[in-house]
C-alpha cells in the first residue's frame, strides 16, 4: 500500500464513510487450541444477521445515516486525496 493510500485507508484498507468491517471475536482458549480461528457455517449466519439488521436500521434512518457518513468522510478525506491516489 502506498503512503498516500495508507493515509486514507489505514490498516483496514477501506475509505472512511464508504465501508464497514465485521470482526470475528474468539476466546483465548480457541486461539491457543487452533492458532487460526475457523469460520463456521454458524458464523456466516451470525454475520448475515448482523448485516441484515444493520441494513434495516439504516433504511429506517436514511437521512441521519447519510449525514453521519458525509461528516465522517469530511473528517478523513480532503478534496484532493483520491486524485493523489490516481495520479
Amino acid at each position: 500500500m502506498t503512503a498516500p493510500l495508507h493515509e486514507i485507508a489505514a490498516g483496514a484498507g477501506i475509505v472512511p464513510g464508504m465501508a464497514a468491517v465485521l470482526s470475528m471475536s474468539v476466546s483465548k482458549q480457541t486461539i491457543d487450541k487452533y492458532k487460526i480461528p475457523e469460520f463456521t457455517p454458524d458464523d456466516s449466519l451470525h454475520y448475515l444477521n448482523v448485516t441484515v439488521n444493520a441494513l434495516k436500521i439504516l433504511s429506517e434512518n436514511l437521512e441521519k445515516a447519510r449525514s453521519y457518513l458525509n461528516l465522517r468522510r469530511q473528517q478523513f478525506l480532503d478534496t484532493n486525496a483520491l486524485e493523489r491516489l490516481i495520479l
